[in-house]
């Protein structure tokens, strides 16, 4: 197992050595306090989690992690009725229109960019406490506690707002504008039953199934409804 050894009393040179892949560090006497707080913010450890939880591209969530979260809220909120935990939770399906060309007209890279401005501003559009995750391919999801399914649409009616509002920029320059489609859905307290993975599965078919209805209303293509 890698060590490091230093004469340095800095946590700084710690904080560096942790970063580089050191399991632990011997030096100098330094507070225990201050050591933890290092450990618990650089360590090898502390990093893996937190890469596994992360989209690599977007820096959202993960699905698993999102639904991890998701699971074990709705979970609390449906075996402990308090204040603390909310009685409504909602949820946001959030797709890019038209994904495809952009990739097949400007390339994987202002896919990609597009992908990552969605991200941006879908943190700027939510709560400290709402979760959001990178699905998979160019979907995203929105979980919103205490917002029923009306509120839940008026965030997605913002994003949707301000990403038409935003463009990228294409390798050769040119601006390429872009849009997403909200679909929402939404689950009280006691409906959350004994198996709550099915309930958020259902949920995200129910939010998918209205994000479609709404390409079909403008026109966009689709995915075959699952």
């Amino acid at each position: 197992m890698p060590y490091a050894f230093t004469g340095e009393t800095s946590l700084l040179v710690e904080a560096k050595a942790l970063q580089a892949g050191a399991i632990n560090v011997f030096h100098k006497s330094v507070d225990q306090i201050d050591r933890l707080v290092v450990y618990a913010e650089e360590s090898l450890v502390s990093r893996l989690v937190r890469r596994w939880a992360e989209d690599d591209l977007t820096g959202l969530d993960n699905f698993h992690a999102f639904r991890r979260a998701v699971v074990a809220e709705m979970t609390a909120a449906r075996d402990r009725h308090d204040r603390q935990h909310a009685s409504i939770f909602s949820l946001l399906f959030i797709d890019a229109d038209r994904f495809k060309a952009i990739n097949d007209n400007y390339g994987h890279l202002a896919g990609d960019m597009a992908l990552k401005e969605i991200a941006r501003v879908m943190r700027t559009s939510v709560r400290p406490t709402d979760h959001l995750c990178r699905k998979g391919g160019d979907e995203f999801l929105v979980w919103l506690p205490g917002a029923d399914q009306a509120k839940a649409l008026e965030v997605g009616r913002e994003i949707q707002a301000a990403i038409t509002g935003t463009s990228i920029q294409a390798e050769s320059g040119e601006a390429i504008s872009f849009s997403v489609s909200v679909g929402a859905s939404e689950v009280t307290r006691d409906e959350i039953g004994a198996d709550v993975e099915q309930v958020l599965e259902s949920l995200i078919d129910k939010a998918n199934k209205s994000e479609m209805d709404e390409k079909a209303l403008l026109g966009l293509p689709g995915r075959p409804r699952r």
